[in-house]
């Protein structure tokens, strides 16, 4: 529910206060706030693609580390190298930095999520723990979107995205040590309880 939580806190501000942000860095520069606008929609393209991508890792990989994995190279690095390729102007690869952070942070993470969102309970809770953890977690998304213009003049930029990122991954890094390996392996198994049925 932690984990989930603190991804929203830093995903959510990116999909929907990024733009605000760029309007705010070339208010005016109406060509550029557009362009940038037009990339960081098509690099939304990413989510779909990493989501696909995903598919060829997810069975092989230890779930814990993906979803490390997607945190800290697909938002925190993602997020990062947007944010600094933005405030240099290079649109060209800003466009890949934001579609990296689509592709691996976006793709991957909600997959990973919802994933370890349900399989590390019960079958019989699996349904409703996913509800209240994905419910809890999008306090992170309406507190973290709230906020994080706020800590633009005193944190600068790139300190806070990158600070807003940095939960997730250490929530990531949790998920490494607490979370049970599920490759091939039966969920009754793993985590099947004996009472409460």
């Amino acid at each position: 529910m932690l984990s989930i939580f603190f991804f929203y806190f830093g995903e959510y501000p990116y999909l929907t206060e990024f733009l605000i942000w760029v309007n705010s860095v070339y208010g005016n520069d109406k060509a550029l706030i557009n362009e940038y606008t037009v990339l960081f929609g098509t690099a939304g393209i990413g989510t779909f693609l990493g989501a696909i991508a995903l598919r060829f890792a997810v069975e092989k990989i230890r779930r814990a580390i993906l979803t490390t994995i997607a945190y800290a190279v697909g938002m925190l690095l993602g997020v990062l190298l947007s944010v600094y390729l933005v405030l240099q102007n290079n649109t060209t690869i800003a466009f890949v930095a934001m579609f990296l952070t689509n592709f691996i942070g976006v793709g991957w993470s909600n997959q990973m999520n919802y994933l370890n969102g349900t399989e590390n309970v019960p079958t019989y809770a699996r349904a409703t723990s996913f509800a209240f953890s994905d419910g809890f977690a999008h306090l992170g998304a309406a507190i973290s979107t709230a906020i994080i213009l706020d800590f633009i003049p005193t944190l600068g930029s790139l300190g806070t995205w990158v600070l807003f990122q940095v939960p997730m991954v250490v929530m990531g890094i949790v998920l490494v040590f607490v979370l049970p390996n599920t490759i091939g392996q039966s969920l009754e198994k793993v985590n099947e309880a004996e009472a409460g049925i």
